[in-house]
């Protein structure tokens, strides 16, 4: 992701940004959709997350 970013950066001048958006299409495994239920059996249509968290990389000056 990190490469895309910096795609973006390069291609297209851009170099602040509110935020991401990340999108997930999930598969059973053998490429067929499911849709995303949490535990009551509810339909997931969006997370959000208050990030952001620096990863172990960071973290660790890896």
């Amino acid at each position: 992701m990190r490469s895309k970013l910096r795609e973006v950066e390069d291609d297209f001048s851009v170099r602040y940004s509110r935020g991401a958006s990340l999108y997930l299409n999930p598969t059973n495994g053998f490429g067929d959709e499911v849709e995303a239920r949490n535990g009551l059996g509810q339909k997931i249509d969006r997370l959000y997350s208050d990030g952001p968290y620096r990863s172990a990389a960071e973290e660790f000056s890896i």
